[in-house]
């Protein structure tokens, strides 16, 4: 109980911060600091948790290996904070997407990750009856 109160509850509560971080706004540059600040605050944990762990001889624990896993996935989720921001400010430099790529992801892979395909939007035109100030009766 110890470990769950102490080591595995406070490593749980970080990594949902950082799932929850992806709600902030991309185009801000506080979502990057914010990662990078949960990874300071991870490995400081880590470290203190280190005297707390027993010392064990040939064998790799498996709270240690659960705490390098979230480890990893905390800086992979910066790296991919870190490449959405690139893309979207300097998306002016990249040339347009191509025809086939663009089909192959908003249709293809659409399907695989069970994402319907956008209708396009029905045109709609009304005709007006009248003529403003002339009237629609001819004379003969």
């Amino acid at each position: 109980m110890l470990y769950v109160v102490n080591l595995l509850i406070p490593s749980c509560f970080l990594i949902t911060v950082d799932l929850f971080s992806f709600l902030l706004p991309p185009q801000s540059v506080d979502r990057s600091s914010f990662k990078m600040t949960l990874i300071l605050g991870y490995t400081v944990f880590l470290l203190i948790t280190n005297d707390l762990l027993p010392v064990t001889g040939e064998t790799t624990p498996l709270i240690n290996v659960f705490f390098s896993v979230s480890l990893a996935l905390m800086v992979a989720s910066l790296l991919e904070t870190v490449f959405i921001t690139n893309i979207q400010f300097s998306s002016s430099n990249y040339s347009a997407v191509p025809h086939w790529l663009s089909v192959l992801v908003l249709q293809y892979l659409a399907r695989v990750v069970c994402i319907p395909p956008k209708q396009p939007d029905p045109i709609t035109v009304s005709i007006s009856a009248s003529v403003r100030g002339k009237s629609m009766i001819h004379n003969m």
